[in-house]
């Protein structure tokens, strides 16, 4: 049986021991695994006569029970999923019959889940900059750029990118703050890296451009965050944040003219 599952969720398993047979199952042991890089809890309701070493635990599920002819065991597993957790979520129950018993039936005596990673991310970039919407060729212009994970899940593998204004040139750092990580804390030229934004996360980018001092026009400026392949974007936050720059040149001209009177 497939399903899928929410990193930075819960995923609740309901495991259910009968007993069909002619006698009762006394000692019959009942088996269920964590999956990996989880944590968890369980809860047991005995029926019809059953019972076991507990009605409850956290962890895995390793416990004899008796399970007499035409009762039932309920366990409700809860599994506690990190937020970071990548790949599928495998957990599997089995039961024993007791030593010195015979299993006559052919019901089945273990089963089985995979869930599939469905992670939800929830990525919002903002940009802003020291201009005030104007700039002045010659000088610099620093943006800065903010990138945010309010999902359940980690965000495993985005694409943060930005290009500079035609014309010009500059660098960038990166501060990654809540665990938040990529593949450099600096650059020079355009920003185009994969980073992990875990819930929570943040990264802010100090972009700082050189602007000629001939540049004319705007100066235009986008930057853009692209959710990880196999996520799902489920907020309605900005994935793209631009700035437009009107030019605003400073020039401090002088002349001079000097009169020559012939003799």
């Amino acid at each position: 049986m497939a399903g899928k599952y929410i990193p930075g969720t819960n995923v609740v398993y309901t495991v259910t021991a009968t007993n069909a047979g002619r006698s009762d199952a006394i000692g019959a042991l009942v088996e269920d695994v964590m999956p990996t890089g989880t944590t968890g809890s369980w809860t047991a309701v005995y029926s019809a006569g059953a019972s076991g070493a507990a009605a409850s635990g956290t962890g895995n599920i390793s416990q004899l029970v008796t399970i007499p002819k035409g009762g039932t065991i309920t366990y409700t597993v809860t599994v506690v999923v990190p937020s970071g957790r990548t790949g599928n979520l495998y957990n599997k129950a089995t039961i024993t019959k007791p030593v010195g018993s015979n299993e006559v039936g052919t019901d089945p005596n273990e089963a089985d889940v995979t869930d599939i990673q469905d992670s939800e991310v929830d990525l919002k970039i903002t940009k802003t900059n020291t201009g005030g919407g104007k700039y002045i060729p010659g000088t610099n212009v620093v943006y800065t750029v903010t990138v945010t994970n309010a999902g359940r899940s980690d965000a495993i593998g985005a694409l943060v990118e930005d290009v500079m204004p035609t014309g010009t040139t500059g660098s960038w750092t990166a501060v990654y703050s809540a665990g938040a990580s990529g593949t450099a804390a600096s650059g020079t030229g355009n920003i185009s890296q994969l980073v992990t934004i875990p819930k929570g996360g943040t990264i802010t980018y100090t972009v700082t451009v050189v602007v000629p001092s001939g540049r004319t026009g705007n100066l235009y400026n986008k930057a853009t965050i692209t959710k990880p392949v196999g996520s799902n974007e489920v907020g309605t936050d900005p994935n793209e944040a631009d700035v437009t720059d009107i030019q605003d040149s400073e020039v401090d001209l002088k002349i001079d003219q000097d009169q020559y009177i012939g003799r």
